[in-house]
């Protein structure tokens, strides 16, 4: 696990041909074992013919297409393939068959092998991936990873074939390509047309009518929310729920019941039943914000939902099929919380089958302005105010700013500066990026103030219904569990309650 195989797999998703997926392969195999020989083999649709399709031979690379290999006379390769099975061995010489699909390793001989099936997601097979070394070497950890890769070529070959593209008539098959949609605000919505964001809707393109989950990384503030509804928005489940669920802003209990739901009875406080956001979603899309901050117990069982398509509410003995697109996102360095044990290696394989990283603001070049005018004219028009023009001096400073909170924080500052402005020009000193400091910790102060309020008004309520929880919960409209954490939440004591 790292930021190179990360890179593979962002390849992987991003390739545009059979050559460049298969190329891919086999450098993220070779980055994986460190053999000096990886090949990749895939059968033809009547799956009687084997075709070498790329080699990668002492940091050589030869892609070809058209060399059928006769399996049915190589003993080794028809084992593998006809009874799906991995083969692996520290000494060629013990298996006691031949490996003429092996080229010459110079002046040394082949000593270890691995022979692994390429399986599709109905786990039939598809083809071979072969690694090959003149050292001793175990390869049986790595049997996982390289089973990821090729089950992520295959799906994307899967994907080219069955997407249909829209070709420019001057292009030719080889150099086809996917055109994001345009909207008045930019592709899919998206403003900005910098090379990052234009990467961006390239991504955004190719899985769009594609079931497979889609993992947004990035910055907090970069827009992932946005991205996630431009991915509904513009598939075909358009017309189906968009539910969004932040990981973060739950405890684990409580979290659990809103995404799987529960029945009658469950839990203290379970009136009805409730069927959670997974089945709410069914036929839409279900947007997990801040994935990277979810339980590992929760984890489990989300890992769950992704490989069987199914939920089991609190309480129920019965699972439920559900159809839903999950989208997640996360400002976290998954890879990081991996290594520190914090988060499921298999989930973050299920999520990231179609990776997007979104750029940070400063990465974005002139889409800063872009976005500043956007902002500007719609701030003005929710005040009904003529729309504010910047002067040189502002769109200077603007520009020279970082913008640590990223496009969150430009619409912030954006929206101060117009209601500092005193007629329609947006001057310099209309943009307070010193008092930046001074305007968080102002808002930490509020939120204080308003965590203070509600702590007193839960205390007035127990103590006017002398500590009957179920009677407070409901005088307050919620439930006696949500009552509970929020005691926990406010470190609320039974000798708070009697004084």
């Amino acid at each position: 696990m790292d930021k190179i195989a990360t890179k593979f797999y962002t390849q992987l998703v991003e390739a545009d041909q059979l050559k460049q997926l298969v190329s891919c392969l086999l450098l993220a195999s070779f980055h994986i074992t460190e053999a000096e020989l990886i090949q990749v083999y895939l059968l033809d649709q009547s799956k009687t013919k084997l075709y070498l399709y790329g080699q990668l031979l002492n940091n050589k690379t030869i892609l070809k297409e058209d060399t059928v290999h006769d399996y049915y006379n190589d003993e080794l390769l028809q084992y593998s393939l006809i009874r799906n099975k991995t083969i692996l061995s520290k000494d060629i010489n013990s298996l006691l068959l031949a490996e003429n699909f092996l080229p010459a390793a110079g002046s040394k001989q082949w000593r270890s092998l691995l022979i692994q099936p390429i399986l599709n997601k109905k786990q039939h097979i598809c083809g071979l991936l072969v690694a090959a070394s003149v050292k001793s070497a175990d390869w049986q950890d790595q049997i996982g990873s390289l089973a990821h890769f090729g089950l992520l070529m295959l799906i994307q070959y899967d994907r080219l074939v069955a997407l249909q593209i829209k070709e420019d008539t001057t292009l030719t098959a080889d150099n086809r390509v996917i055109k994001p949609v345009a909207t008045e605000q930019g592709y899919y919505g998206l403003i900005g047309s910098s090379k990052a964001m234009a990467n961006v809707h390239l991504l955004i393109s190719k899985v769009l009518h594609t079931p497979y989950t889609v993992l947004i990384t990035g910055e907090t503030g970069t827009g992932k929310e946005l991205v996630a509804k431009a991915i509904h928005n513009f598939s075909c489940r358009k017309n189906n729920p968009f539910i969004v669920q932040n990981c973060a802003s739950m405890p684990e209990t409580l979290l659990e019941s809103e995404l799987f739901g529960y029945c009658k009875g469950a839990f203290t406080g379970a009136d009805k039943d409730y069927l959670g956001l997974f089945r709410e979603a069914n036929g839409g899309t279900l947007f997990l914000d801040e994935i990277g901050d979810t339980p590992l117990m929760l984890q489990a069982k989300l890992l769950r939902v992704l490989q069987e398509g199914e939920v089991k509410p609190l309480g129920s003995s019965k699972t439920y099929k559900v159809d839903v697109r999950i989208v997640a996102a996360t400002h976290r360095d998954l890879f990081e919380e991996i290594t520190k044990g914090t988060f499921r290696e298999d989930l973050y394989y299920r999520l990231a089958k179609f990776p997007i990283e979104l750029p940070s603001l400063k990465m974005r070049g002139n889409d800063l302005l872009e976005l500043a005018d956007f902002f500007i004219e719609k701030t003005c028009q929710f005040l009904d105010r003529k729309k504010c023009t910047m002067t040189k001096g502002f769109r200077e400073k603007l520009l020279a700013y970082s913008f640590p909170g990223n496009v969150r924080e430009l619409k912030g500052l954006l929206e101060r500066a117009i209601l500092l402005a005193d007629d329609d020009v947006l001057k310099e000193e209309n943009l307070q990026l010193t008092k930046l400091n001074k305007a968080v910790n102002s808002d930490n102060n509020y939120k204080a103030s308003l965590a203070n309020y509600e702590r007193e008004h839960l205390l007035k309520s127990l103590q006017f219904n002398q500590g009957n929880q179920t009677k407070t919960a409901k005088q307050l409209g919620m439930s006696r569990r949500t009552l509970i954490y929020k005691l926990q939440k406010f470190n609320i004591t039974k000798e708070d309650i009697l004084v």
